[in-house]
């Protein structure tokens, strides 16, 4: 359990110093974006979802009645 919170420690720290940013920024940069780019992604998907969901069922007919066309 240790080293995953010591590697991201030293991945923001390292960040910092090499790209001379503040830690605000660089935390942004690596958790901030990632997340935002996640939920946009999941909204498209689920409208997506939505909206072939509301074509595929208006295309079916409830009133209409199953007839046996074999012989």
């Amino acid at each position: 359990m240790v080293p995953v919170p010591y590697s991201f420690y030293v991945l923001f720290v390292g960040f910092s110093e090499v790209h001379h940013i503040s830690m605000k920024r660089v935390v942004l940069a690596l958790v901030g974006i990632p997340t935002a780019l996640f939920l946009l992604l999941a909204a498209l998907m689920i409208g997506l979802i939505f909206i072939t969901e509301q074509s595929s069922s208006s295309r079916i007919n409830p009133h209409s009645t199953l007839q046996n066309t074999l012989p």
